[in-house]
């Protein structure tokens, strides 16, 4: 479900569950990145893949087992 601008400016945190199908989205990666800038990301990873570029600085938990 996508989010207006003023939903996102009212969040707390922002979790990502990073998989093959949410790294390859372009809307996925654009959220992740404001949650990032806004010091919120909470990175969790659903398969054994590895982030974006930009993301894999950040510890995130290992649910992939």
């Amino acid at each position: 479900m996508k989010s207006s601008k003023s939903d996102r400016c009212k969040r707390s945190c922002v979790i990502v569950l990073w998989s093959a199908a949410s790294v390859a989205s372009e809307w996925v990666r654009n959220e992740a990145s404001e949650g990032k800038r806004r010091g919120i990301l909470v990175p969790v990873f659903i398969e054994q893949i590895d982030a974006p570029l930009a993301f894999r600085s950040l510890n995130g938990a290992d649910l992939s087992a």
